[in-house]
């Protein structure tokens, strides 16, 4: 009897371990598996940019990349955006946004007098549609919104995001209390083909005028966002983005003066003489000279409040 005993003993504890094995295994399945019930969710954002081109502009000279040294209040503008997310895993997301953001600088409220002595100002609205991703470093938790135990730092996730987005832009500059659209006015004789000579530290080089630039131009957006899970369905949080451009022109300031009748050449407008060159007193008139910086294309900031809504299976 004690042997059968014995056997049954070490039946119910196979069987014990058994099932406490499995249902272990199928929690952790579970837990692992949970991003699948909430693939889809749709995201909204508003907030500020700040641009970062060639108008403006603080006391110093600020860098390319989340620098924000050469910057002044004056360029904080209103951003919003309204986006679309895929999860692949439970770390990766796939996204497609919408952003729309006003842009604008002046010189006249720049920090440094040789931008002020420029004189230009613009504003723009942007259009910005992107595709891309999110890797989540720190991952969504599937957490037990209304238990007892302390779940606030659970409830975050946080993620990296990159995106390559289509671009829209249309600057407009401000004369006597009017608007005007400054592309059509090619400021720096822009579509004449005309060489010139230029003043650099260097010394002196040729170069050619612009072509007249495009309105549209690629953008990819980089940076990283956070979200606090509210509910089961809601979360919250903030993304800072900076939008890397292929453009120079958001800001229609990007290389030389260029003086039409200097070259002997009618410009396209009447308008176009006015802003071409805006400085309160020159001291070096003329093609050449130069009105804005080369170096980098025009990015900008933007800084959003988000509101994410995920639909459960």
């Amino acid at each position: 009897m004690l042997r059968y005993i014995s056997i049954m003993k070490n039946i119910l504890t196979h069987i014990a371990i058994g099932v406490l094995l499995f249902t272990t295994t199928l929690g952790t399945s579970t837990a692992q598996q949970a991003w699948k019930n909430a693939r889809h969710s749709v995201v909204a954002g508003m907030g500020g940019n700040i641009f970062m081109g060639d108008l403006g502009g603080g006391n110093g000279e600020g860098g390319h990349i989340f620098s924000f040294k050469d910057i002044n209040s004056d360029v904080l503008k209103f951003s919003m955006m309204l986006g679309y997310k895929y999860r692949l895993t439970d770390r990766i997301v796939g996204k497609c946004s919408f952003t729309y953001s006003m842009v604008g600088a002046n010189d006249a409220n720049a920090g440094r007098e040789v931008r002020r002595e420029r004189n230009l100002n613009f504003k723009s609205n942007l259009l910005e549609f992107g595709v891309g991703a999110e890797y989540y470093f720190l991952r969504e938790k599937k957490v037990p919104i209304y238990s007892g135990e302390n779940t606030f730092w659970k409830r975050w996730s946080g993620y990296i995001s990159i995106e390559i987005a289509m671009l829209h832009f249309n600057p407009m500059g401000e004369y006597q209390g009017q608007w005007y659209e400054l592309q059509p006015l090619c400021t720096e004789g822009q579509g004449t083909g005309v060489e010139y000579k230029v003043w650099t530290s260097s010394g002196t080089q040729v170069v050619t005028a612009n072509e007249k630039y495009k309105l549209t131009a690629l953008s990819i957006p980089v940076g990283l966002g956070f979200m606090y899970r509210a509910s089961r369905e809601v979360s919250v949080g903030f993304e800072l983005l900076q939008h890397f451009t292929t453009t120079d022109y958001i800001d229609d300031c990007s290389s030389y003066y260029f003086d039409y009748d200097q070259q002997g050449i009618t410009p396209p407008s009447e308008m176009t003489k006015i802003f071409a060159d805006r400085r309160v007193n020159p001291t070096n008139k003329g093609t050449g000279v130069q009105r804005g910086s080369t170096a980098y294309n025009d990015t900008y900031f933007t800084m959003l409040f988000t509101v994410h809504y995920r639909f459960l299976k």
